[in-house]
């Protein structure tokens, strides 16, 4: 178990919750990827119409938008980076749980001096 910071209460780390915050940064990452996506489709045609008008406003605009979209990748591949390091870590922790388990991983030992009863 870790304690949170400042004195909150306790939080189990478990194969689970390790697989489940893994699966929020991966939702989170198709989001980012989703707004690039549509800030790119939407930017195109009025980048278009804006050139018609005044070019460098045009310019201007789709430089914004461009930085824009890369910083939403940014933040998607940050996510995707975070979901592999919990689903790693995840299979650490079912490895190590199987290891003390002696190997089967889905129940523990039974403790020292208590065979069965």
């Amino acid at each position: 178990m870790r304690t949170g910071e400042g004195g909150g209460s306790a939080v189990a780390v478990t194969y689970q919750t390790l697989q489940d915050q893994a699966m929020i940064h991966l939702k989170i990452a198709n989001f980012y990827r989703d707004a690039a996506s549509r800030v790119q489709s939407k930017a195109g045609p009025i980048v278009d119409d804006w050139r018609q008008w005044d070019a460098q406003k045009a310019q201007n605009y789709d430089d914004w938008q461009r930085t824009l979209v890369n910083n939403l990748l940014q933040e998607a591949d940050a996510h995707d980076a975070a979901c592999t390091s919990l689903m790693n870590a995840a299979e650490a922790y079912q490895d190590a749980e199987g290891a003390n388990a002696g190997g089967n991983g889905s129940t523990p030992p039974p403790s020292p001096g208590r065979g069965p009863q």
